[in-house]
């Protein structure tokens, strides 16, 4: 059965969908075509004059609604951040600021982003003004969060301040570097001075539970040759290692299928799971059409989405009973084996049938005149040609889908 044109909607057949589909939401107006907009209203009431096409494939159906929930999310994360510094909320502003009171009282407008840049409370990190002897202290050992502790007590605005860092060394320094990032001298001296020689890295390597096959060391970012407690060999430098970084190949495998945070039993059906490793055939079917519409010959770079000539559950099904397998609800209940097969007849397939690129709202266009299931080539071409047609002034917007009619009354 062929899906009606959104001229022949009706106002009823509208709220009939939106009782089912969208529980709650009220048609208020007229519905003269997809042209025109309508008026609907939400749960809470809000109201908004959208068109009718357009409300059927938005995701958020309430601009107004998803407003207040996007500006509730922002608090919370705000005050979240706010909090961890000691910063108090005494009143939201909007989504981006509000009023707040930092550690020592003062109390000024905040916003978000400039707080997670680094921004703080104007009257405590004011470079113009004279520090007292207390806010500098106070800043070195306990704000920094350095380890650092202050052993000068006659502090004057131009003149440097002794500092002791976490190892005991004792360093004069202008208070404005220490705010820019300077810190001890002679720690600074020595670990440029430091080199680890061969011996030390490898014994570090072998007490993570890695092999050493390389023979020579030059520096921590110079990459060695190891294989990991597992067997997986690569290239990692010894500065990675200090970092906590671990074999890669062993954290992927560790957290891919059921040892995935996300992972809820295998329940993926297999059209999705599929459709996860097309990303190199959309990218490679892009190129090939050097990232324009295939429609409208417009640069789409951001913009595009690759049409399947032949519907995708049809290259799934000829791939099934090409490896003769059955149709399966979810993915977990195929083996690893069958998995991998799967995958590689589906990117064969893919290598050679790339797909075509369209700008969002042309592809949209096209499932909605041909639907989303049997779709075929021919299909695609009688509408590529009636909207350049269209486009060039050739052929009417009724004469398009008059046409279109008849096409799928012949099919």
């Amino acid at each position: 059965m062929s899906k009606r044109t959104y001229e022949k909607w009706t106002r009823d057949e509208i709220q009939e969908y939106l009782d089912k589909n969208d529980p709650g939401f009220q048609l208020v107006s007229e519905y003269v075509n997809n042209t025109v907009k309508v008026s609907i209203i939400c749960p809470l009431g809000h109201k908004s004059d959208v068109l009718w096409r357009g409300f059927r494939i938005k995701k958020n159906k309430c601009s107004e609604c998803f407003k207040e929930e996007d500006l509730l999310r922002h608090k919370k994360k705000f005050e979240e951040v706010l909090k961890s510094f000691g910063y108090k909320i005494l009143d939201h502003i909007d989504r981006r600021s509000a009023f707040v009171e930092c550690p020592k009282g003062h109390q000024y407008k905040a916003y978000f982003s400039n707080f997670q840049k680094g921004g703080r409370c104007k009257t405590c990190f004011d470079k113009n003004r004279m520090l007292s002897l207390d806010e500098i202290k106070y800043f070195i050992e306990n704000e920094s969060k350095s380890g650092y502790k202050m052993v000068d007590e006659s502090y004057e605005d131009d003149r440097k301040i002794k500092i002791q860092c976490d190892k005991g060394h004792v360093t004069d320094i202008i208070y404005g570097n220490f705010v820019s990032g300077a810190r001890c001298i002679e720690c600074s001296y020595l670990n440029r001075q430091l080199k680890y020689d061969f011996s030390y890295v490898k014994s570090t390597f072998e007490s993570k539970g890695y092999k050493v096959i390389s023979t020579e060391y030059k520096g921590v970012k110079d990459k060695l040759q190891v294989i990991c407690q597992n067997g997986h060999e690569q290239n990692k430098s010894f500065s990675s290692l200090l970092s906590g970084y671990g074999c890669y190949t062993c954290f992927y495998e560790g957290n891919r299928g059921e040892n995935h945070f996300n992972w809820k039993g295998g329940v993926s059906s297999l059209n999705e799971y599929l459709r996860i490793y097309l990303s190199e055939w959309k990218r490679e079917s892009m190129r090939q059409y050097d990232f324009k519409c295939d429609v409208t010959g417009e640069d789409g770079r951001g913009q595009l989405e690759v049409h399947h000539l032949q519907p995708f559950s049809n290259i799934v099904a000829n791939i099934l009973k090409l490896l003769g397998l059955e149709y399966r609800e979810n993915i977990g209940c195929y083996s690893e084996n069958e998995k991998q097969s799967l995958l590689y007849e589906l990117e064969k397939h893919h290598k050679e049938n790339l797909g075509v690129p369209l700008l969002k709202d042309i592809h949209t266009q096209f499932h909605q005149t041909f639907d989303f299931h049997n779709n075929t080539p021919e299909q695609y071409f009688f509408f590529k040609n009636n909207y350049q047609e269209i486009l060039a002034g050739n052929v009417t917007a009724e004469v398009f889908y008059m046409e279109e009619n008849i096409e799928r009354n012949e099919d």
